[in-house]
């Protein structure tokens, strides 16, 4: 079946990145081609979930066209754990809002995290008692998302937690393609107000001895307006406010890049 030409054109965009990493890291066809499969089988496999449908090997095989052999491969062999991904991203964000765990100036305090009953525990109790301190601890640190310090342990900024480790950058793009594509999808398909936030800025002719000035106040520009958002969201999340009467559960998220480059750094989109 001929895609129809938008279709076609929407694809590419989305694959021309892909592909170029793949020849990038030394990533041949083959290896695209299975994980490709997987994310079909797998993403269909969720989609027919959240829509009340039984998942079967024929279900997915009749969605995304492969043969019913492959399907059971990949679906026989996701042996993946789910985790709950979330919590870390919970327990800092009320180390950050929450006044018991703020210094006057609003920063997030050094606690301490020794013992059950450790300024880090507290934290770690008033989110879930379904984990240990210990092990958020420990996968706090192993994400690079926490320092330890003479007086205890604090929180590391995300540019902080990300900058020195490639593998960390690269899941941060991943998780900011897949937001960015569902955001631009529902302002394209769904017509109800309000829409989410889609904006860009750009200046095609500065100067090039301008540009690691500009960097560098385009971060401090961005900072400041995460704060500003970060202080506005915990006003309405129930894990930092008592909000009894309220459903809960919604994930709002605002991710901010910019990008410099000379016209010979990255190659013609048209062709």
């Amino acid at each position: 079946m001929t895609l129809p030409a938008f279709q076609e054109v929407v694809l590419k965009a989305f694959l021309t990145p892909a592909v170029r990493f793949c020849l990038k890291h030394n990533i041949g066809i083959r290896s695209f081609f299975e994980l490709t499969k997987q994310c079909f089988v797998h993403e269909c496999a969720e989609e027919q979930q959240k829509q009340g449908q039984t998942v079967t090997a024929s279900s997915l095989t009749v969605a995304t066209g492969l043969n019913r052999r492959e399907v059971t491969r990949i679906t026989k062999g996701d042996s993946k754990v789910v985790e709950d991904s979330y919590l870390p991203r919970r327990i800092l964000n009320r180390w950050e809002q929450t006044k018991q765990f703020t210094t006057k100036g609003g920063r997030p305090k050094v606690l301490t995290f020794e013992g059950e009953e450790s300024e880090f525990s507290r934290l770690v109790r008033s989110v879930s008692q379904d984990v240990r301190p210990a092990a958020l601890l420990a996968e706090l640190e192993r994400s690079s998302l926490v320092e330890f310090t003479p007086r205890g342990v604090k929180p590391l900024r995300v540019d902080q937690s990300v900058a020195s480790d490639p593998n960390k950058i690269l899941e941060v793009l991943a998780a900011d393609s897949t937001r960015l594509i569902r955001a631009v999808e529902e302002n394209a398909y769904l017509s109800q107000a309000p829409r989410n936030a889609h904006y860009i800025t750009e200046f095609d002719n500065i100067s090039r001895a301008k540009i690691p000035e500009i960097k560098t106040k385009l971060i401090a520009l961005v900072s400041r307006f995460h704060q500003d958002v970060r202080k506005y969201l915990s006003r309405y999340d129930k894990d930092i406010n008592k909000l009894p009467a309220e459903k809960g559960g919604c994930t709002v998220s605002v991710t901010t890049f910019s990008l410099a480059t000379t016209p010979e750094d990255l190659p013609d989109p048209q062709k």
